[in-house]
């Protein structure tokens, strides 16, 4: 009888030792399921916005084919010192804050070059005076144009003074020509671009 009662006894520890065992894997089987079925939810509110910029109402800043009676007299554009004062405003009609940047593009040829090497401009703030832009309209060019200090927040306006002056300098060979160029505003967000990256 002893060996019967060791042998139940054997028995049931074993079978203790498997239900514990088969306990403690369900558990784990439990716990892992439960660790793999929770979903960890983490809210990011994007903020979307647009950059969209007016320029002057898409009216020219200057047009010399069809001056109105202010303007009547800057016929004579072509003579060398001549010089054109206009104001005009760029106004953000996006939903984002942006930066921006002023500048020409006119068709390339030798003589639209020559003339543009010899058309000094200058561009300011009209409430400040503080200048943006001053040097010859070749230089001002997407690529090179000096990007502003200050962003425009969506719905604000910034009035600028431009003056265009036919260098003195200027050969008589260029007299009675003809440059026709564009002025753009090229804005970019604000918001995550802190080196005021424009892209293309």
């Amino acid at each position: 009888m002893t060996d019967t009662s060791a042998k139940r006894t054997d028995t049931r520890r074993r079978w203790l030792s498997s239900a514990l065992l088969t306990v403690l894997l369900a558990l784990g089987l439990i716990v892992t399921t439960l660790a793999i079925s929770t979903q960890i939810s983490v809210e990011r509110n994007f903020t979307i916005g647009t950059v969209k910029l007016d320029l002057n109402g898409g009216a020219a800043v200057v047009d010399m084919t069809n001056p109105d009676a202010e303007h009547a007299n800057e016929s004579n554009f072509s003579e060398p010192g001549f010089r054109i004062k206009r104001d005009f405003y760029l106004k953000n009609i996006g939903s984002a804050a942006a930066y921006y940047k002023l500048y020409a593009g006119y068709k390339d040829t030798p003589e639209n070059n020559a003339l543009a090497n010899a058309l000094d401009v200058e561009i300011t703030y009209k409430d400040t005076g503080v200048l943006l832009f001053s040097g010859k309209l070749s230089a001002l060019n997407l690529s090179s144009a000096p990007v502003a200090d200050s962003s425009l927040d969506a719905g604000d306006t910034v009035w600028f003074t431009a003056v265009f002056r036919f260098s003195k300098d200027a050969g008589n060979d260029l007299q009675n020509k003809m440059l026709s160029f564009d002025l753009y505003a090229r804005g970019t967000q604000v918001r995550n671009n802190t080196n005021k990256i424009f892209s293309n």
